[in-house]
């Protein structure tokens, strides 16, 4: 019986799309949780039978998807950053881009590795990030779920390709208690939660006499989230009724003073009501959309500043 304690997921930088690298050390990833596997659809067969029964039943196109959980930390994340972006870090920032990379992504059940009974390696080809939810809420850790679109999936008895991995970090989690929220330039002290969201629109290209997708389809780069508020000026709500843009900037520190800014120079507020229930202090939820800005020529800018 397989223990999720022992369980191990790394991955590698993939050269060609859907090419796992047979050489390179795996990078052992973080993670609270994933959910990462095959997945298949079904055909049904149409002809119609006297007996009203389903002549047949196949399995259909093939396709790797999933997320990630994680608690986000310094620096362990930022090639994943990187590709969700599409962009490169460059002196420490880095920002939306176009370049598309592909990684080899392996989960290990370590406890059955000697066993002999299970398949104890999984190794998913051509998984490029498509989506990240980051979450801060109050006394906790910050949480970032990626989520993944892939080609291929393998499994086996022995480890595929290189044996070595690179180290996790003693880097520990972010968390709520580090950190500012400023709207254009000043520091917001009464925010709640903050909700970021990163979609790429990958999806599947299905072609005849292959069972599995092309490398998928590049939407564009659509970045969303959220500010939770206690409502105690009307800021949010005339910014949202005036259909006004605003500068957005937040910021984590970690317990060794190492921070990422997340600066957004164009966001439109999508809604915002102070909702009341039963005998409780009044929030406001405002949704917002980053857009792209002239100026600065970017939507996002993530700027990773060390102690």
């Amino acid at each position: 019986m397989s223990n999720s304690a022992q369980h191990k997921l790394s991955y590698r930088l993939e050269s060609t799309y859907g090419v796992s690298p047979t050489t390179g050390a795996y990078v052992l990833l973080p993670h609270v949780g994933t959910t990462i596997g095959l997945a298949k659809g079904s055909i049904e067969a149409q002809t119609i039978r006297s007996d009203r029964q389903v002549e047949d039943v196949r399995h259909g196109n093939r396709q790797v998807g999933g997320q990630i959980t994680t608690e986000f930390r310094w620096v362990d994340f930022d090639p994943i950053l990187e590709a969700l972006m599409c962009g490169t870090w460059t002196s420490d920032v880095l920002v939306p881009g176009v370049t598309r990379r592909s990684f080899s992504i392996l989960r290990q059940f370590s406890d059955q590795v000697a066993s002999g009974d299970v398949m104890p390696f999984q190794l998913f080809k051509g998984c490029e990030f498509n989506t990240l939810n980051l979450t801060l809420a109050p006394e906790s850790l910050v949480k970032a779920d990626f989520s993944i679109f892939g080609r291929e999936y393998t499994n086996s008895l022995t480890r595929p390709g290189s044996t070595t991995e690179t180290a996790v970090s003693a880097n520990k989690p972010f968390d709520s208690f580090r950190g500012q929220v400023t709207i254009e330039g000043s520091e917001i002290g009464y925010v709640t939660e903050i909700q970021l969201n990163i979609e790429n629109g990958i999806e599947p290209r299905f072609v005849a006499f292959d069972d599995r997708s092309a490398q998928g389809k590049l939407g564009r780069t659509r970045i969303t989230g959220s500010l939770t508020i206690y409502f105690q000026d009307a800021v949010m709500l005339n910014a949202f009724n005036a259909e006004q843009t605003l500068v957005v900037a937040f910021e984590l520190e970690d317990l060794l003073g190492n921070i990422y800014q997340f600066n957004f120079p164009r966001v439109v507020l999508t809604g915002g009501q102070p909702d009341v229930e039963a005998e409780n202090d009044i929030t406001i939820t405002v949704p917002f959309a980053a857009t792209y800005d002239p100026a600065e020529g970017h939507a996002l800018q993530i700027t990773r500043i060390p102690t």
